[in-house]
């Protein structure tokens, strides 16, 4: 298993990506009243669909070769979401760490290392431990740099990585993710142009 990520192409301009969270939910209708009751459980994933237009023969030749290189879904691939790979917030892009350690299933965390006054928006995006989650609410660093009660989802799946003094990643912090289908294909077309779209889904252990 091997972990690739995107190639650079020529074309400078990024793909359309369709970006999205996947909850782990079951919903059951009552056959007698039509009453719903809803289960949510842990193991939410993040979507994402790409999709490259018209790609010039350089590109398409990178694209194939990154397409069978994925082995349909035996290699995993990293990404990062493209349409906000920074936080909007003042946050420092480096030397953040988690302080205190985080529980399982918890979906909220104290950061040091901020920046005095630093803060972070809803909506914006970090990671920790190989897990990316998105921030809920807009936070606040004290004086200090210590931002504290910063929400997020998905909630942590796994205590051990959220460790006291944990690096956070927040400049293009990735996700790791499959292709849905293992059949990888494209569509080549008159004028040496070629489109791609493929659907990914995050994996983990």
């Amino acid at each position: 298993m091997t972990t690739l990520s995107l190639p650079t192409l020529s074309r400078t301009n990024l793909p359309a990506v369709e970006w999205g969270l996947k909850a782990n939910s079951q919903v059951f209708t009552s056959p007698l009243n039509g009453s719903v009751q809803t289960m949510e459980l842990p193991g939410a994933r993040w979507t994402a669909r790409f999709s490259y237009t018209d790609r010039n023969e350089a590109d398409s030749a990178l694209l194939q070769a990154f397409a069978v290189q994925l082995r349909g879904q035996a290699n995993r691939l990293a990404v990062y979401p493209f349409h906000r790979s920074r936080p909007r917030g003042t946050i420092s892009l480096s030397g953040v760490t988690v302080s205190g350690a985080v529980a399982q299933l918890a979906n909220t965390v104290t950061l040091a290392g901020c920046g005095a006054n630093a803060t972070l928006k809803a909506g914006d995006y970090f990671a920790v431990a190989g897990q990316l989650v998105m921030a809920t609410a807009d936070a606040t660093a004290n004086g200090s740099g210590v931002m504290s009660g910063v929400t997020f989802e998905p909630p942590v799946r796994a205590a051990t990585g959220w460790a006291d003094a944990a690096a956070v990643t927040l400049d293009k912090p990735t996700a790791t993710f499959i292709l849905q289908d293992p059949h990888f294909k494209w569509t080549a077309k008159p004028g040496v142009f070629t489109d791609f779209e493929f659907d990914l889904v995050e994996v983990f252990a």
